[in-house]
């Protein structure tokens, strides 16, 4: 099985990157990269642009 995470977005109304918000101890993209590894020994592909 392989995963693509796509996390994208400026979060301008936000004011901070929502894939940096903290979730359980660790920041969204963290939380599902870990959980991603967790159900594959394949690849894990991100892709990010935070602005």
């Amino acid at each position: 099985m392989k995963f693509l995470i796509i996390a994208a977005g400026a979060s301008t109304r936000m004011g901070t990157p929502k894939q940096l918000l903290l979730y359980q101890g660790l920041s969204f993209l963290q939380y599902i990269t870990l959980i991603s590894s967790e159900m594959t020994s394949q690849h894990i592909l991100c892709f990010l642009n935070i602005a």
